[in-house]
């Protein structure tokens, strides 16, 4: 069959799905769905390719010569035969393709290819008819402003903003207001097509295209343009009727308007009467299509926005008005709105998102994080990206040329010079939009071109308008979409875009001189000042010039808490951007200045630390620099008796001694000199610098908590929690989650460590609830529960804990969210399986718990390769062997343990241990042992001989430190001290082991160390026992019983073994009150658990239980025993607090006792737990 047309599109010709899409950078045909635009590969095989086509009945094609559609028909008895079709100016022509065996994509090319020619003869013939039509005695029109330019190849198809379009053909106008360059034109030139490219069947809406000029002012050259527009609406015929007779007097009638002398009101009834006549004319004929007109901004004529409303508001059904435009237009918009008759796209709706902009770019193959910057930088800007694109193709065709590809230094590099001052950026807001502004507008977009962002006080300040001017102005910057992004419309706050700025400002430098460019950084830099905002007004007062003013401002600039203690990287690289800026004899003539800079390298030497290495040491170089500049601080302070400055600088001082060497033989040395500048820090603080003050007393915290003075670290805890209270108030904001949850976990390791289990249990419950699950708090508080657990011998509880525990590290990534969480998450996992093998020897799987801590000490140097942070975990493996050796009765083992404890740092040389003199038993003997009388440890020194070489005035003795708290680690060393005495006991050395002892004891109890202290009381027990002396004994064991019954302790005792055991069992009858006896007891039937002997035969209650408690007080009494609080209970039993108090007294009267903890203890015994 031969081509041919026809009046009517057949049926044939209905809508397709799919089509097969010829990209030309790519150089490939792909398949494309019509309804997402989503890309697939297209069969390359031709028994694929044949396959696919006997799949399908009809499709569409877009190759390099031409568009077509394709559809399959089939008769009975004959060969299936595609035909093609393709649909313009309402034609179709209609074309033979073949058979599908031979239709291959150059048939498919070629067939485009007439099918085009045959289009393009036509629209040739048509336009020859009515070219003499464009003619209206005033010479010819020019055809080029009357059809839409040409659809670049590459561009991205964007169908969101197409289906947009498409909703917007049923109203009256689509309004497309963005600034110059946003893609207006292509966006409508693209839709166009796709209305092209989806009307086979009914045909393309007709366009009526008008790109209009400055000379489109004068009204006889618009209207010329618009009547020749609007006859393309019509037929052929239809548009030969308009334009000779009517349209050329409508023409000249409507270019005529008003002669002189006629009143506004005649030329508007005047203008209006022609309308109508235009638009009678086009409702008559049945005119439908869209009338586009373009670059519509340059219109200023009052009286062509006047008649364009008109016309608007009266369009006959069918056709649509679509203006393309930088600035908004005098329309009645708003009207529009109201009645559903307006679509419209600005600015923001016209940028490309990040996948579009990925999506243009993939030529280049660039890297994530260089979209990133690209997209900050340029915003979705569409002729942004156009540019770089062009500079990306250029430097690509030259790598290519010399035989290279483009390497990513030399793509680094151009991105980083891709900036508003570069030629082609410049170049084009300089001729498309600052050229074209009134001289008014220029100086005020070259004077505030500085600002951070753009508010009518701010731009007053920096220009000769006063206030409602530079009002006026922004909203007319706004209103021209002068690249000016509104950020708070309500308070007319805004800002321009980076790119647009940067071109602004450096045709600033151009036109306005030095002085005056530095002036006005220096009045915005007093504007920001003034209202407390000193970022900014650093930023603009460094570009002013004005020194001393930087200087100032940076003095007054608050250092943030997390800057201090965790190293804000965005704070610390501004500050030390902003002081290197200043004139060094300016910094060491003003002392803030200089504890600034000995911040910012403090905090850079941390940050460079290759890895967790408490050995690595920085230059000397640093650490000379630091020193001078506090020195010179400090001198500065002294001289003006400043006590706040002072203050700040042994709060600095406190920070930077970790850069100090220290000698490996008195390890705590350097923590003991920061904690004297932490109190001497405290003393000369005011109250109002809260974040110093918390810093201190977070230093503090930490210091005594691992010194092992629990009271003075609960007693800075609650003043740590006092501050932050007042500071939350001042300041408006509560604390962050993650501080609440850092200090949260910090109380509950500090009550455990007191022995207080329920307060414990309290906050590591708060932790798992507010902290997501993978988060290292809510990993700690598994671990502390599970810890807790095992504490109140419940093994199976504690188990469920670790599992839940390692099966959340399992899943986190490896190498942790940064280098400090990596390293607690491989302590915790340490904790966990230290806690299995505990858990193990509780059940008297001795020899798989002691194969599991050796396996464990022999990986902890690969864990841990740094002996600044493996010393605790290995000092606390090499206690819980030597306990479990002594538990197996293998003292060589045990001393052998305690020997290798002996030599961590912090307890060489405290203790001998040597072989008897018959080699049979071995002996140990203090070389070192403590002083009870002096309250602390053998060599520890006074207060002034570990004070640092710098002089403080100690005023207070609030500011001393308690003897002894020069310790490394005083929890380790108790735990090292017990286990010595322990050795002793089970070498029968009681009358050595209890000296020692009885000085744990006393400075556990001092100290509030509740755990070691249960600890002593039961080895003292113990060791009187040994001594004969069961009054003592009998004294210890039951101090140890009245506070391990109050917090529910278990293990504690029962890790003691059978030694313990015996001994409860003997002294069980001295056991005065019932609650305590029943506590005794209970760990007597878990002895005899453990051990798997029967129970003991135990004295009856003397009173019994006066009624059995009811099912809601029974599950009080449990909820009770897992340490919750009245109102836990209540949200727990979704009932009132008062509904539980009222429970909870019948439940003590039915309990014969009056606290929870006795409570506690008389279910156990009576089994209701």
């Amino acid at each position: 069959m031969h081509s041919g047309e026809s009046a009517t599109p057949p049926p044939s010709t209905t809508h397709t799905a799919i089509e097969i899409v010829w990209l030309p950078k790519q150089e490939e045909y792909v398949l494309r769905i019509k309804a997402d635009g989503a890309l697939a590969p297209l069969p390359r095989q031709p028994e694929e390719w044949r396959a696919w086509l006997e799949s399908q009945s009809a499709f569409t094609f877009r190759g390099q010569r031409g568009r077509l559609t394709l559809r399959r028909e089939t008769r009975k008895g004959r060969p299936i035969y595609w035909y093609a079709f393709r649909h313009c100016l309402h034609r179709t022509f209609k074309q033979y393709a073949g058979k599908t065996e031979s239709l291959t994509l150059e048939r498919l090319e070629e067939v485009a290819a007439r099918l085009e020619l045959s289009c393009r003869r036509l629209r040739d013939y048509m336009r020859a008819r009515h070219e003499p039509g464009l003619r209206d005695g005033r010479g010819p029109l020019l055809q080029t402003r009357l059809r839409p330019p040409a659809l670049p190849g590459d561009l991205i198809r964007r169908e969101h903003l197409l289906a947009r379009l498409d909703r917007g053909r049923e109203r009256r106008l689509i309004l497309l207001c963005a600034p110059a360059g946003s893609g207006k034109s292509s966006l409508v030139c693209q839709w166009l097509a796709h209305l092209a490219e989806e009307a086979d069947a009914e045909g393309a809406p007709p366009v009526a295209w008008l790109t209009l000029d400055a000379a489109d002012n004068e009204p006889s050259h618009f209207w010329r343009y618009l009547v020749a527009a609007c006859a393309r609406w019509l037929s052929p015929e239809e548009s030969q009727r308009l334009t000779p007779t009517p349209a050329s007097s409508l023409a000249t009638s409507l270019a005529g308007l008003a002669p002189v002398g006629v009143a506004p009101s005649a030329v508007s009834e005047t203008l209006a009467d022609q309308l109508v006549l235009l638009l009678n004319f086009l409702s008559q004929h049945e005119a439908r299509g869209l009338l586009i007109l373009e670059n519509y901004h340059l219109i200023k004529a009052e009286a062509i926005h006047q008649a364009l409303a008109f016309l608007v508001g009266h369009l006959p059904a069918g056709l649509c008005l679509v203006l393309l435009t930088r600035e908004e237009p005098p329309l009645p918009l708003a009207s529009l709105r109201a009645a559903g008759a307006l679509l419209e796209l600005r600015g923001p709706d016209l940028r490309f998102s990040q996948a579009e902009s990925a999506a243009f770019l993939r030529p280049y193959g660039l890297a994530p994080g260089q979209l990133e910057q690209i997209d900050q930088l340029i915003a979705g800007w569409p002729a942004g990206l156009r540019l770089l694109s062009l500079l990306l193709e250029s430097a690509r065709l030259a790598g290519e040329r010399d035989g290279r590809a483009l390497a990513p230094t030399a793509l680094e590099r151009l991105l980083s010079d891709f900036r508003g001052s570069q030629r082609p950026l410049f170049d084009y807001f300089s001729s498309e939009v600052l050229q074209n502004l009134p001289p008014h507008l220029q100086h005020f977009l070259l004077r505030t071109c500085w600002l951070p962002r753009l508010q009518p006080d701010l731009c007053c300040a920096v220009s000769p308008h006063n206030l409602h001017g530079s009002a006026a102005l922004l909203e007319e910057l706004e209103r021209r979409n002068l690249f000016i992004e509104p950020l708070d419309p309500p308070r007319r706050i805004y800002r321009y875009y980076p790119l647009f700025a940067e071109a602004l400002q450096h045709e600033a430098r151009r036109r306005l001189p030095r002085e005056e460019v530095r002036l006005i950084h220096y009045q915005a830099s007093r504007w920001y000042a003034n209202r407390g905002q000193l970022e900014e007004a650093i930023e603009l007062a460094l570009q002013s010039g004005v020194n001393p003013w930087v200087a100032e401002l940076i003095e007054r600039f608050t250092i943030p808490l997390r800057f201090l203690s965790w190293g804000d990287h965005n704070a610390l690289q501004r500050l030390q951007c902003w002081l290197e800026a200043v004139p060094e004899p300016l910094i060491w003539s003003r002392p803030q200045l200089c504890l600034l800079g000995a911040l910012v390298i403090h905090s850079s030497l941390r940050d460079q630390r290759a890895s967790f290495d408490p050995a690595h040491q920085p230059a000397q170089a640093h650490i000379t620099r630091i020193n001078d500049l506090l020195q010179r601080a400090e001198e500065l302070w002294r001289q003006s008796d400043d006590r706040a400055g002072l203050g700040r600088l042994y709060a600095c001082r406190m920070l930077t001694l970790e850069y100090l060497p220290t000698s490996p033989r008195q390890p705590g040395q350097r923590a003991y000199q920061s904690a004297v500048y932490a109190r001497a820090a405290l003393e000369y603080l005011p109250p109002e610098e809260s974040d110093w003050r918390l810093l201190c007393l977070g230093y503090l915290f930490g210091y005594y908590l691992q010194s092992g003075n629990l009271k003075e670290a609960e007693t800075i805890s609650r003043d740590i929690e006092s501050l932050m209270q007042v500071s939350a108030i001042e300041q408006l904001a509560p604390p962050s989650e993650e501080w609440l949850s850092g200090f949260s976990s910090l109380r509950a390791f500090l009550a455990t460590l007191a022995g207080k289990l329920q307060t414990a249990a309290y906050h590591y419950r708060y932790l798992a609830s507010a902290s997501p699950p993978q988060r290292p708090h809510a990993l700690m508080a598994l671990m502390g529960q599970a810890q807790i657990l095992y504490d109140w011998n419940d093994l199976a509880g504690a188990e469920e804990q670790l599992d839940l525990l390692e099966e959340r590290l399992s899943t986190l990534p490896a190498g942790g969210s940064d280098e400090h969480d990596t390293f607690l998450f491989s302590l915790l996992s340490l904790d966990a399986r230290q806690l299995r093998a505990l858990i193990s020897q509780a059940r008297g799987q001795l020899d798989a718990a002691r194969e599991s801590l050796r396996l464990l000490l022999l990986q902890i140097s690969a864990t841990f390769p740094h002996p600044g942070y493996n010393h605790y975990p290995r000092a606390e493996l090499l206690t819980r062997l030597a306990r479990l050796d002594l538990a197996r009765g293998d003292l060589e083992a045990a001393r052998e343990s305690v020997e290798e404890l002996g030599r961590l740092p912090g307890l060489e040389g405290h203790y001998e241990l040597a072989a008897s003199a018959d080699g049979s038993q071995p002996l140990l003997a203090m070389a070192a042992s403590p002083d009870p009388a002096a309250g602390g440890s053998a060599g520890t020194t006074s207060l002034a001989a570990a004070t640092p070489a710098v002089s403080i005035p100690i005023e207070s003795q609030g500011t001393q430190l308690v003897a002894g708290d020069q310790t490394p680690n005083g929890l380790v060393q108790e735990q090292y001290r017990l286990l010595v005495a322990r050795l002793l006991l089970a070498n029968g050395q009681a009358r050595q082991a209890i000296p020692l002892l009885e000085n744990i004891h006393e400075q556990a109890r001092q100290s509030g160390r509740g755990r070691g202290l249960l600890q002593a009381r039961l080895l003292l027990a113990r060791a009187y026992a040994q001594e004969h002396d069961p009054v003592l004994a009998g004294t210890f064991l039951g101090s140890a019983l009245e506070q391990g019954q109050i917090e529910g302790h278990r293990r504690i005792f029962l890790d003691e073994g059978e030694p313990l055991a015996a001994l409860l069992r003997e002294l069980l009858p001295r056991v005065r009150g019932q609650t305590l006896r029943a506590y005794a007891e209970s760990l007597l039937q878990d002895f005899a658990a453990a051990s798997s002997q029967q129970p003991p035969i135990i004295t009856p209650v003397e009173v019994p239980l006066p009624e059995p408690l009811s099912a809601q007080e029974l599950r009080i009494l449990r909820l009770l025993a897992a340490g919750y609080s009245n109102a836990e209970i209540a949200e727990e039993l979704i009932v009132s607090v008062n509904t539980v108090r009222t429970h909870i007294q019948h439940l003590y009267q039915k309990l014969n006792v009056h606290n929870r903890h006795r409570a506690i203890a008389t279910a156990r015994r009576y089994g209701l737990l």
